[in-house]
């Protein structure tokens, strides 16, 4: 499956610890049990790597961003293509956001299924998710 499937899940912060800005979080899916079921995800805050996971696919992860950069997600597995999703948190003065929460579940690329896809794309990332500045949301919005 090419396409990102987004689920977009919106609520505040309820917990105790020192609040996030905004909560990404999301699965990647296992779509074939022969496999090995582990992948790695990287948190990228301006092209330098701050968070490293080593995933279990199908469980759920989360990552804390703060406003005004923009992030990246890379997640990687041996035999599947990279994949890339960016977002950008960047809010005007005084901007409100009604929702602060966003959810996604996607599934990986194999290598040989790639052998398909435009060639050009491939490195891009798949979706930005940005902040929808007329509703207060944060909303993915493909690339291509």
């Amino acid at each position: 499956m090419l396409g990102l499937l987004i689920l977009m899940s919106y609520n505040t912060i309820a917990n105790g610890s020192e609040p996030a800005d905004f909560i990404i979080n999301g699965k990647i899916l296992r779509t074939d049990k022969k496999l090995d079921k582990y992948c790695k995800l990287e948190l990228f805050e301006e092209n330098k790597i701050i968070d490293t996971l080593n995933l279990t696919l199908n469980k759920e992860f989360e990552f804390k961003l703060k406003k005004n950069v923009w992030y990246t997600i890379r997640v990687t597995k041996e035999g599947f293509l990279p994949l890339l999703i960016s977002f950008n948190t960047e809010m005007k003065e005084n901007e409100t956001v009604n929702d602060n929460k966003f959810y996604f579940e996607t599934a990986l690329i194999d290598t040989e299924s790639s052998k398909y896809l435009n060639k050009e794309f491939i490195d891009f990332p798949l979706v930005l998710v940005a902040l929808n500045h007329e509703t207060g949301s944060f909303e993915a919005k493909d690339l291509f």
